[in-house]
């Protein structure tokens, strides 16, 4: 399991690292669920030692997968917002 923090290590040498965990073991251990594009943020902010606005100023846009995630957005993304409540707006425009 190289490259890979190990939570327990057997007797018989084997490791037991993150990616075995059953969630209850990794949430007694400390490690939460979270939304990935959160996760990625804080991330970045550990990169750029806890400074908001060097995260922003980001130049590591060739080097870095995380770099277009780091404002916690996904910039990819055609979502834009509660699209039923687009829709309510729109036909109360239009007089409908």
């Amino acid at each position: 399991m190289k490259g890979e923090e190990v939570l327990v290590k057997y007797q018989d040498g084997e490791s037991f690292g993150v990616h075995d965990a059953a969630r209850d073991v990794l949430e007694a251990c400390g490690v939460h669920g979270a939304p990935l594009l959160k996760v990625v943020r804080q991330k970045c902010l550990d990169c750029s030692a806890g400074q908001i606005s060097e995260v922003r100023k980001c130049t590591c846009w060739n080097t870095c997968p995380l770099w277009p995630y780091r404002m916690g957005k996904n910039p990819f993304s055609n979502h834009k917002g509660n699209a039923s409540a687009l829709t309510a707006e729109k036909s109360d425009c239009v007089g409908g």
